[in-house]
């Protein structure tokens, strides 16, 4: 298993320098339409907070629903599922000094990844054609596994894969030793 680095990251670093400021702008900017609806309200005698009460329960249903459709349909990153990946995880997380988020493999080709938060739980999900590529050496032929994956099917990718020497023409098995062995 790989070692990996284990000294604490400081979050201002990593953290984008205008984001208070956007964040102090955004703020600003809402309170004319903060205005707009508390005036509102008191116009309508709370009926519009019937609605919004609506809306709110109506959007926490949605966020549950999905939620539950990572969970049931993805496969969830222990230290029995993926351990090489959940120490990534637990390593960035301490590293980063952030609570450890849940993480999720769902089965698609396409090389992808989101985070986001539901229901006041993190939630990371990696699409399996991006873990594919990350943990695996490569395939049979001798190709980078993110190469051999079914989106290469552009007329370039083709295109590439018939004019480029395959890997074990050169005879070296793997891509991990690199572009240089080939040569030397």
């Amino acid at each position: 298993m790989a070692r990996w680095p284990t000294s604490p990251i400081d979050i201002e670093r990593v953290r984008h320098p205008g984001e208070r400021a956007a964040r102090n702008i955004m703020m600003i900017a809402a309170l004319p339409m903060l205005l707009v609806i508390v005036i509102y309200i008191l116009f309508t005698l709370g009926t519009l907070l019937i609605l919004i009460g609506m809306v709110v329960a109506f959007l926490m249903f949605m966020e549950a629903l999905w939620l539950a459709s990572i969970r049931a349909n993805g496969m969830r990153v222990s230290s029995r599922q993926y351990p090489e990946l959940n120490a990534m995880v637990e390593n960035f997380s301490s590293r980063l000094g952030l609570k450890q988020p849940e993480v999720y493999i769902m089965q698609q080709s396409a090389w992808n990844a989101f985070a986001t938060k539901l229901l006041r739980t993190r939630v990371v999900v990696l699409l399996s054609g991006a873990v594919d590529a990350l943990l695996l050496d490569g395939n049979d032929d001798g190709w980078p596994s993110w190469l051999a994956m079914s989106w290469a099917t552009t007329p370039l990718d083709i295109w590439i894969r018939s004019i480029a020497p395959c890997a074990s023409d050169r005879g070296f098995p793997s891509w991990r030793r690199g572009i240089d062995a080939a040569w030397s």
